[in-house]
């Protein structure tokens, strides 16, 4: 499978809305395009509207029942250029990535997720956010072990190789990946920066979870450091920055160790 980053979404979507339609495959996966998607998690209509489509809730009053790829579909936008500065994170843009794959692959997006699963060499259970449709959800939905998220974390730190040999990531493109960062991350983590699903300071490669998880690699030591936390407020998950900030800088130096 090979697809052009620089391709437009709507050139493997073309049912997409406007909020994607003219956005790059990059800046989509770059978290790096504007549009009427907000991560607000105190909103009580977008984020409602996408729980309810994805079967976390009971859509709201008066409104039908979605799917997570209808529900995207719906979403619009004018000029989606990211004129912030910093990374505009948005769940629904990792959902957009996994449509893309299976489109472009003629392969259904579980059959990737399972070669994946199985090249980390997981010991307990993967469980991830499937809607009504039964389609694998990306964007923060999906449940594992420290342990087990550490086992994930090597697919990166060893450049997309898993075990037995068994290959399921580009080295080149992980390269390129922590060389070439996108957009920073807002302050105060803007040392941080955003690319292609990850966030990466150009040596590690990371990611943050729902409720404040991280997994970090490094591919220069081959090394992986996790945190596992709990929600606090389940009304904002999102981690305290001034937490995260200097959390992630101490599992970089662990990582760092040979």
């Amino acid at each position: 499978m090979a697809f052009n980053l620089d391709d437009q979404v709507r050139k493997y979507l073309p049912e997409i809305g406007t909020g994607h339609a003219e956005a790059t495959i990059k800046t989509v996966a770059d978290m790096n395009t504007a549009n009427d998607f907000t991560e607000d998690y105190t909103s009580t209509d977008t984020i409602a509207r996408r729980r309810a489509a994805i079967g976390w809730q009971l859509p709201p009053e008066g409104q039908k029942e979605e799917m997570d790829r209808s529900f995207i579909c719906g979403i619009i936008g004018g000029h989606l250029a990211n004129r912030t500065g910093y990374a505009l994170y948005k769940s629904t843009n990792s959902d957009v990535i996994g449509w893309i794959i299976e489109r472009a692959s003629g392969r259904a997006l579980r059959h990737w997720l399972i070669e994946i699963v199985e090249a980390a060499g997981l010991e307990g259970c993967f469980h991830v956010t499937c809607d009504r449709e039964g389609v694998p959800l990306l964007g923060g939905d999906a449940c594992l072990s420290a342990r087990d998220l550490a086992r994930y974390g090597l697919l990166f730190a060893r450049k997309g190789e898993g075990i037995d040999g068994r290959r399921v990531g580009d080295a080149a493109f992980i390269e390129d990946t922590r060389r070439n960062p996108g957009p920073p991350v807002p302050k105060p983590r803007d040392w941080m920066r955003y690319r292609r699903q990850v966030t990466t300071d150009g040596t590690w490669l990371g990611h943050g979870g729902y409720g404040g998880q991280y997994m970090l690699a490094n591919p220069d030591t081959g090394t992986v450091v996790v945190y596992f936390s709990v929600l606090e407020n389940t009304g904002n998950p999102d981690p305290d920055p001034s937490f995260q900030g200097p959390l992630v800088k101490m599992m970089a130096k662990l990582a760092a160790e040979v």
